[in-house]
């Protein structure tokens, strides 16, 4: 019982996020009478707003950490699909028969614009024994219908639920789907916002290795014209494959993006496939034979297709070759029901193409599986789509499949009589060109050492080994083009430790701050490997590790936030990129907690670091306890506090007095708060609840206002300390500005927002060394007696 429920009538919605809460409300709305109906067979729903303005589907692809993905666009650009889960697959071990599309056509119904995405193997007709284990997840064909999908089609932009329960679903009820869209609904990111390049930079090639060789390749060549000469065919299309040994696991959809900024990318049935600058017509007489034959001759599709037509052979230039390409057309009746229909007789009789498997095709097949030691998988199959009022396939000749951190490219070459086996070799890896060239290639002498130093992975210092790579070749390779795809593949994990952009350089003030707080006027500390030691954890490891942990925590926010992206205040990333710095903020924090427990004792180091973990999981991941929630998201951030018992266990100091304590809670409160009313409008697109979220910017200035009049009583009437007391002070004028400011504040601009904070910063700097010179956190007879000579101090009376 196929059902489509549109999103409504009314205006598109502005933005993904206005689109995500109709969607939201629409799941979590009581069961209509039509949904909760019985049936018994398959039921869908498509749920559906329209968008005025969608952005582009790959890149909010990129940003969603679910699977399985998937990402279509037709030749022109008609349809362009992004989709995210499963609502319903469709998967059989042997070829698209008759029962794969009985169970498309089930599920489908009449939906409009609901579509299922996949294709088939090139040859399904090979053993299940005999088949690739790489190619096994896919069986012999898949089609899979996304769970949530962005969808340009027809000149409109749609984000789209699709339910399904029933009879041989998933779900067994509207409800169950309903919530398993929900629940998924919560883990994607509302944001279609481009992915920096940097992130999107691909690994390096640590080696190649071809399933043929060049005498293998010689030799398979040469049975295939004996064949022809013999006549047992007129063409066999042989193929290589290439197993890309990388650096790191490759992000499929960078490596998309990288081909399309490269160059256009068009799929339609071609043949004769040359290196640019030749030029040979054998193959089209024998494509437009074929197809001309399947079309026009078998009575099977009588029913289906009329007038078939040709155009004349034309020339289609790709950006490193060039094919003869015949385009073919037929009429479909105007029967809707019938499409399925037509696309299963046309896939039957087509597939496989002479431009992928050779004529005539049982034996072209049999000798391509005779020749290839490798399986073929879906490389050469057909893929595309299939819905209710029309399907569209094409033949997938340029494919490359990721594994981990290898990658499988393919390319084929057809071989007629007088083909020439150098030739044919020299074509099959030119097609490979778009795509090797994607990949930075290491210099000789890193490969090697990578090679041999390969086994240093299993002792967890993988990204150690990579620094070196990445180093090396930024130094080499520097003066190359900078372009998506082509620039240095410096690890992920590697860009955020050695740029601490993960670590936000500018924040580190604070853990300095606090590290420093009870050490001044210390002057013999500074002799000492421990200070320095604890000084350099509280910089880089221990904010590594905390902000990790916000970043992952924030990743719907900061796509969005105008803030992140720059070299100080932290990177904009996809979960799959941020999880691969992981391995350094764990590496980086081992040295440093092994020296503590050798001076503090293991203990007290594992329950102050225990301590530290267990505050920020609370206050990234906590169930409404976290940074996402009023109004302990002003005090967890508290947890910094535990940088001041640190310093004070490694230096062997006594703890700071209660009115220092009570400052520096202000300090961090009204901080936090100060933050949070420059990202109201990114947290409330994310669904976050926090303070400045629902108090609004007004009444949060208000309530920040109160806590620096507070502070700035509290400090003069404390510490007798002119820095501190100005401190607080400017604060409360910058604030004073920032509403006077108004509207221009509401929404500041990232270099409004780089002056403000780069004033704070300085201010702060500034204040950290003058209160460490003067001792100003110090009680007054303790001050006094470290005073040294060179730094007056009017209330020590000496």
């Amino acid at each position: 019982m196929p059902l489509h429920r549109p999103g409504g009538s009314g205006e598109p919605s502005s933005s993904l996020w206005d689109a995500r809460k109709l969607l939201e409300a629409a799941l979590t709305a009581p069961e209509s009478p039509v949904a909760a109906g019985s049936s018994s067979g398959p039921c869908l729903l498509r749920i559906e707003v329209e968008l005025a303005d969608a952005g582009d589907p790959m890149h909010w692809l990129t940003h969603q950490a679910a699977y399985p993905r998937v990402y279509f666009a037709d030749g022109d650009k008609d349809v362009v699909v992004a989709g995210v889960g499963a609502a319903a697959m469709v998967r059989s071990d042997g070829a698209v028969d008759g029962a794969v599309w009985q169970q498309l056509g089930a599920v489908l119904g009449d939906t409009a614009r609901a579509r299922f995405y996949g294709g088939a193997r090139f040859d399904s007709h090979v053993h299940a024994a005999l088949r690739g284990a790489e190619w096994a997840p896919f069986g012999g064909c898949v089609f899979l219908l996304p769970l949530w999908e962005l969808q340009l089609s027809g000149g409109g932009a749609y984000l789209a639920c699709h339910l399904s329960w029933g009879r041989g679903m998933p779900c067994a009820s509207f409800g169950q789907a309903a919530a398993e869209a929900r629940e998924a609904m919560e883990t994607l990111v509302w944001s279609a916002a481009p992915v920096p390049a940097p992130l999107q930079a691909l690994p390096l090639v640590l080696g190649r290795e071809a399933a043929l060789g060049a005498e293998e390749w010689r030799r398979a060549v040469q049975t295939v014209l004996d064949g022809a000469q013999r006549g047992d065919w007129s063409k066999v299309v042989l193929a290589q494959r290439l197993v890309l040994s990388l650096s790191q696991p490759a992000e499929a959809l960078h490596l998309l993006r990288c081909l399309l900024d490269a160059g256009k990318m068009q799929a339609d049935a071609l043949a004769g496939t040359r290196l640019r600058g030749e030029t040979d017509e054998s193959d089209v007489h024998a494509v437009r034979d074929f197809l001309l034959g399947a079309l026009a001759g078998r009575s099977a599709l009588e029913d289906d297709f009329t007038n078939v037509e040709h155009s004349r052979p034309f020339v289609l230039q790709t950006r490193h070759v060039q094919h003869i390409c015949i385009a073919f057309t037929a009429r479909l009746p105007p029967a809707a029901t019938k499409s399925l229909r037509a696309a299963a007789t046309a896939m039957r009789l087509l597939h496989p193409t002479p431009a992928v498997c050779g004529a005539p095709t049982r034996v072209a097949r049999d000798a391509i599986r005779a020749a290839e030691p490798y399986d073929r998988g879906l490389y050469a199959g057909p893929f595309g789509y299939v819905s209710a009022h029309g399907s569209e396939f094409c033949v997938a000749i340029r494919s490359a499949l990721l594994l981990g951190s290898t990658a499988h490219l393919y390319g084929g070459a057809g071989v007629v009589r007088g083909s020439i086996a150098a030739a044919e070799w020299d074509e099959v890896h030119f097609k490979m060109r778009p795509f090797l060239s994607l990949f930075p290639a290491p210099s000789s002498l890193v490969r090697r050492a990578l090679l041999r130093y390969a086994w240093l992975r299993l002792l967890f210092v993988e990204e150690l080994l990579q620094l070196a790579v990445a180093a090396w070749q930024t130094v080499s390779c520097s003066s190359s083009r900078s372009l998506p795809g082509r620039a240095v593949s410096l690890p992920r994990a590697l860009l955020f430790a050695v740029k601490a952009r993960v670590s936000r350089p500018y924040f580190w003030l604070v853990t300095i701050w606090l590290y420093l707080l009870p050490t001044g006027q210390y002057y013999h500390l500074w002799s000492q490997a421990r200070f320095w030691a604890g000084l350099l954890y509280a910089a880089l490891p221990l904010n590594l590790l905390c902000y990790l942990m916000n970043d992952l925590a924030d990743v719907d926010v900061d796509v969005d936030n105008p803030r992140k992206g720059g070299v100080l205040y932290g990177v904009v990333a996809h979960a799959a990129a941020l999880r691969t710095a992981v391995p350094t903020a764990v590496l980086a924090q081992l040295p440093f907690l092994a020296a503590f427990a050798v001076w503090c004792g293991a203990l007290q180091t594992l329950g102050w670091f225990g301590a530290v973990f267990a505050v920020n999981y609370v206050y990234n991941f906590g169930p409404r306890v976290s940074s996402r929630y009023a109004p302990l998201d002003l005090f967890c951030p508290c947890g910094y506090l535990l940088v001041i018992p640190l310093s004070c266990a490694l230096n062997g100091l006594p703890s700071p007095s209660v009115p220092t304590w009570v400052h520096t809670v202000f300090f961090v409160v009204r901080s936090q708060l100060w933050i949070q009313t420059f990202d109201i409008e990114s947290d409330r697109r994310a669904g976050r609840r926090n303070t400045a979220v629902l108090l609004g910017l007004q009444r949060s200035q208000l309530l920040l206002g109160a806590l620096l009049l507070l502070e700035l009583a509290f400090v003069c009437t404390s510490f007798a300390d002119w820095g501190l007391q100005s401190f607080s002070a400017v604060s409360l004028c910058l604030l004073s500005l920032q509403v006077y400011l108004g509207p221009q504040t509401a929404a500041p601009s990232p270099r409004a927002i780089g002056t403000i904070f780069a004033v704070l910063g300085l201010g702060g700097y500034g204040l950290l060394t003058h209160v460490w010179l003067m001792g100003s956190f110090m009680p007054e007879d303790q001050r006094c007696a470290l005073q040294p000579a060179f730094i007056p101090d009017p209330s020590c009376r000496k």
